[in-house]
């Protein structure tokens, strides 16, 4: 690729061929490409994808892969209001995780007491919450607040009122939680909760904006990842099918001309090229 120096007055010559042409020189390796896409299945908690494709290309995932496995249980489990499941499944992974982070373990209580109150079990919520909700309390005073706003919904006769509803969905707090307690087991195997796939992709339409908006070049654009629709390839198909119209149109003129052509007369054809009727006479 051709460039001056990257000054402020620099000129940047980038087009499709030139872009093209870099990309011959970019060796990607394929175990390279595997330990992404490993990385990608390991961070969003695929146990069975991971598993199956460890077993193929002997990539050696980012963390344990039964931890993978722990992990989408936990997600399901908490997903499913199931927490104390949820709560054994985090201590078998790590009992240090919740003991350093016990607000986890009171958002996560918090939801069951949510859902008894929703299921009209008044009493059994009301001995709940000053049995598993209390202590926690108690150590931080600051959490009270969160007790009392789901005490409210008990003076909702109705949990499918607009207000109520609103509550409530202030109160379900399961994604927010359940992202916390990933991140932080991600986080304790040294795994980012971005994987290397998501970050290169942002990466990707940062720089092509960037280059575009910044520089008067003709490059590939990812417009849209979900199709893979890049702007470049896409034109070019569309460009084709103007050509090949246009010839066929070109084509069908051609023919249509000379039709017209052989169906004159002699005499209409000689009129035609400007050259007087007598001079083919004369011929």
């Amino acid at each position: 690729m051709n460039e001056d120096s990257l000054g402020e007055t620099s000129t940047v010559y980038l087009n499709t061929k030139n872009w093209l042409k870099e990309f011959e020189y970019i060796k990607v390796h394929e175990n390279d490409l595997n330990e992404v896409l490993m990385n990608y299945f390991c961070v969003h908690r695929m146990y069975d994808v991971a598993s199956e494709f460890q077993k193929e290309t002997n990539v050696k995932p980012d963390m344990p892969i039964e931890t993978v496995k722990l992990r989408y249980l936990i997600q399901d489990k908490i997903m499913n209001n199931k927490i104390e499941e949820a709560i054994e499944h985090i201590n078998n992974l790590d009992e240090r995780i919740l003991k350093k982070h016990k607000d986890l373990v009171f958002y996560l209580k918090k939801q069951k007491l949510l859902k008894l109150i929703l299921n009209n079990n008044i009493s059994e919520a009301i001995a709940y919450s000053q049995q598993e909700l209390a202590p926690y309390v108690n150590e931080k005073p600051s959490l009270i607040s969160e007790i009392d706003d789901i005490m409210m919904l008990m003076a909702y006769p109705d949990f499918n009122s607009d207000e109520a509803k609103k509550l409530i969905q202030k109160l379900e707090k399961k994604k927010s939680t359940l992202k916390r307690i990933d991140d932080i087991i991600l986080n304790y195997y040294n795994v980012d909760s971005e994987s290397t796939f998501e970050y290169i992709v942002k990466n990707a339409f940062f720089t092509q904006n960037i280059l575009s908006a910044k520089y008067p070049c003709s490059i590939p654009k990812l417009k849209n990842l979900k199709t893979g629709y890049i702007e470049y390839f896409e034109q070019l198909k569309k460009n084709k099918k103007k050509k090949k119209k246009k010839s066929e149109k070109n084509c069908s003129n051609k023919k249509k001309g000379n039709k017209i052509m052989y169906d004159k007369s002699f005499e209409d054809n000689s009129r035609d090229f400007n050259t007087a009727y007598d001079e083919y006479r004369s011929m």
